[in-house]
């Protein structure tokens, strides 16, 4: 996403100076519903020790020295994957692995969301090639198409892309996950930048290594969603007259 909308990877931006350390204080796993209070604030006892440079760039790697409770040991393992150069510990590796395989599940069989309030939206590629978006209100009535800027589930598919086109010691400042879940159910909450300097956090959730909840407070259209993969074909035919 990074390279498509703007290539924000590169030094410079102003976005790479913002201290991404940010660690939510009480966050408790266990279930496979994300219920997390948005307006909770950053940990205090979560602040990384990077310093920043007269041109705004970190000077350390934000977020390495932390330790993660709820990670076991093998997850804090460090690791060097040269194909994940965004990565320094195990739970990362596998989380973006999770995440850039059920952004191809998406790509490939498409999406329904179904919403707390009783909305649901279908996602999937339209003719373009693009992936496309259908809301629907909590009576079945459409309410929007459109092909989203950046798919909300693909962001960390996006930031692995770019991570790889446009290398730099300075990767892991644009983003910071937390650890959730246990062997089960995994969880994660991504945090990153996103065109603005603004954090945008998005609780992911996977069990049996398949999306099957996703939150985002930030985003319209987004919030608290059920994932279920797979389209009939008349859902996907809908899709594919989106525009681009």
């Amino acid at each position: 996403m990074f390279g498509k909308f703007g290539g924000y990877l590169a030094a410079g931006t102003g976005v790479i100076g913002l201290i991404l350390g940010l660690v939510f204080g009480g966050l408790l796993a266990g279930n496979a519903s994300v219920t997390v209070d948005p307006s909770a604030s950053p940990s205090a006892s979560a602040t990384p020790s990077a310093q920043v440079t007269d041109d705004g760039i970190s000077s350390e790697q934000t977020g390495d020295d932390e330790f993660f409770e709820s990670a076991t040991a093998a997850e804090m393992k460090v690791v060097n994957d040269p194909k994940f150069p965004q990565v320094r510990y195990q739970f990362q590796l596998d989380f973006f692995k999770l995440a850039i395989a059920n952004c191809e599940n998406l790509e490939k069989n498409g999406v329904v969301l179904s919403f707390v309030d009783g909305r649901t939206a279908i996602l999937g590629k339209n003719k373009d090639g693009d992936v496309a978006r259908i809301n629907y209100d909590s009576n079945g009535k459409e309410e929007n198409r459109y092909v989203p800027l950046e798919e909300v589930i693909c962001l960390p598919k996006y930031f692995h892309d770019d991570a790889l086109r446009q290398p730099t010691q300075h990767l892991r400042s644009f983003y910071h996950l937390d650890p959730m879940g246990d062997e089960k159910i995994k969880q994660y909450a991504w945090h990153q930048h996103v065109d603005w300097p603004e954090l945008s956090t998005v609780y992911f959730t996977f069990e049996g290594g398949v999306l099957n909840h996703i939150t985002d407070w930030d985003a319209a259209y987004y919030y608290d969603a059920d994932v279920a993969f797979g389209l009939t074909k008349a859902q996907q035919a809908l899709l594919q007259e989106v525009d681009s």
